[in-house]
């Protein structure tokens, strides 16, 4: 995922894979913040994902700038799975359909 890796060298879905599960981590965050049950357990939620987002949130910059680029989707790593590196980009860039978390009230499992 270095930013000077070759586009044929490197897998995006996989990148994109990562750079949800860092919009997760910051969702975490968030309602970590809200959590009034159980502070310790929250505040310690809270600390470990805003170390993560401080770690790693250059590379998910790096991520999307780099799949943003037209020049790099002309790669054999890109045109080798086209559906499925277009769909993990778009959910990295939209990811609410897929990170939404359903209230608790719901007795409903999918």
């Amino acid at each position: 995922m270095h930013p000077r890796v070759p586009p044929d060298e490197r897998i995006p879905w996989q990148e994109f894979t990562f750079a949800i599960g860092l919009q997760a981590v910051h969702r975490l965050m968030i309602l970590s913040r809200k959590c009034d049950k159980v502070s310790a357990i929250c505040a310690g939620l809270e600390r470990t994902c805003n170390l993560i987002l401080n770690r790693h949130a250059w590379l998910y910059r790096s991520i999307m700038t780099y799949w943003g680029q037209a020049e790099n989707r002309k790669s054999l790593a890109w045109e080798g799975r086209p559906a499925l590196n277009a769909a993990a980009w778009a959910t990295s860039i939209l990811p609410d359909g897929y990170l939404n978390i359903v209230p608790p009230d719901t007795n409903r499992f999918w």
